[in-house]
């Protein structure tokens, strides 16, 4: 009899370890590949993959681990997986802001985070080694008073002078390049230049919202002999000549050699929607050759409100919706908005349960509903200059 008490508890007792194991193991497999990381003195490439076992919500961020430090890489992922559902990562991460030595080994931190129905982390640590190239970047904001030209050709051509000294210059148009040369030395037009900038529009939009980059293209090029520094000066100003933001990159170019430098320019968040435009200053050895970029304008979007699945409510119960609520800037607020059966509206906020004011993930649970008539109801967002986006009425059948 004993025997048989003795197998029925440990029977009780491998039944509970299997359902807590079961319970607690995480319903999705995240894989990073790590023979594929790419880092250099800017910037570390990271690509990797969530399958999710269930519906969830999760949110997803690497972290570059240097001895005690710990570096958060932006953006931040959050998404809502369906059962079976891939979300891939192929993504370039800026890592300039951080004091790299080469070679040192350093850890690459993955978190995923299960943020709903239940709060779960997993971590996973990848090393990875740093190859820093000879390049520095600066950031400065300031007042530039140089004189500018405004140029709209889609390629414009730089080339300096072989004197030290700055003059007034003159601007040849062709159907493709525009040619930078002295006027008092016309001979330097059928002279090979040492040096050249080639700016091109070919990406360029004329309107940008805050979230999205400013990609120009520059290929500098040493015609010379001799290794030489060239710095590339990217300013951000308003129509009052005025400069928002700018950055200097340093570059050290060897006997002939062509390079073509990722230049990615983020908007300020705190400016206003106006026109703006782009000069591009190109100093080598103590010469200086400026091109203006075509205006553009900045816009503002409204938000955008997405309800990823569609609540079922229950009779006598609470019921949660949950909404993804996103702006190029900041959402200020995000209200839910109920229909009483008399169709009187009764305002609600919506809490953020995940993400941030940009991107993020609002909640908001109901009373116990008492009604059997349909559920109403609908969502309404406001941004930072309020920019109003409001959802259609949703009615929703209650069930039992």
């Amino acid at each position: 009899m004993n025997y048989y008490k003795i197998l029925v508890i440990a029977v009780i007792i491998v039944s509970i370890v299997i359902g807590l194991k079961i319970y607690f193991s995480p319903k999705m497999k995240f894989y990073v590949d790590a023979n594929n990381i790419t880092v250099s003195s800017s910037t570390i490439k990271i690509s990797s993959e969530l399958v999710s076992y269930a519906d969830r919500y999760y949110k997803i961020k690497f972290l570059i681990l240097s001895g005690k430090e710990k570096f958060l890489l932006y953006p931040e992922h959050v998404v809502m997986l369906r059962k079976g559902q891939t979300y891939k990562i192929d993504k370039m991460y800026d890592i300039s802001e951080i004091s790299l030595i080469p070679g040192k080994q350093l850890y690459l931190l993955s978190t995923v985070n299960e943020i709903f129905p239940r709060n779960r982390v997993w971590r996973k640590k990848y090393v990875v080694s740093i190859a820093k190239p000879k390049l520095t970047q600066q950031h400065y904001v300031g007042l530039y008073t140089q004189p500018t030209t405004y140029l709209s050709h889609t390629t414009v051509s730089m080339i300096p002078s072989t004197t030290s000294v700055v003059k007034p210059q003159e601007i040849s148009l062709s159907t493709s390049v525009i040619s930078v040369v002295k006027k008092e030395e016309p001979k330097l037009i059928s002279q090979k230049p040492q040096y050249q900038v080639l700016v091109s529009t070919e990406n360029f939009l004329t309107e940008y919202n805050y979230d999205t980059p400013i990609i120009p293209k520059i290929e500098i090029i040493n015609f010379t002999s001799e290794t030489t520094k060239s710095t590339v000066s990217i300013l951000l100003k308003n129509k009052f000549e005025i400069v928002i933001s700018s950055e200097t990159y340093i570059f050290s170019l060897k006997p002939k050699e062509k390079i073509t430098p990722e230049f990615k320019i983020v908007v300020p968040q705190n400016i206003s929607p106006d026109e703006y435009f782009l000069e591009i200053n190109w100093f080598v050895n103590n010469k200086k050759q400026t091109c203006v970029l075509p205006k553009f304008t900045l816009v503002d979007r409204k938000p955008t409100i997405v309800i990823p699945e569609m609540p079922k409510i229950k009779y006598n119960a609470t019921n949660t919706i949950i909404a993804e609520v996103q702006d190029d800037r900041e959402v200020k607020t995000v209200n839910f908005i109920e229909y009483t059966p008399k169709g009187q509206q009764i305002l609600n906020n919506m809490i953020l349960i995940a993400g941030d004011k940009k991107y993020g993930i609002y909640s908001f649970t109901t009373h116990k509903i008492q009604s059997k008539k349909n559920y109403k109801f609908q969502i309404k967002a406001v941004d930072n200059i309020d920019n109003t986006t409001v959802t259609e009425i949703y009615e929703i059948p209650i069930t039992k």
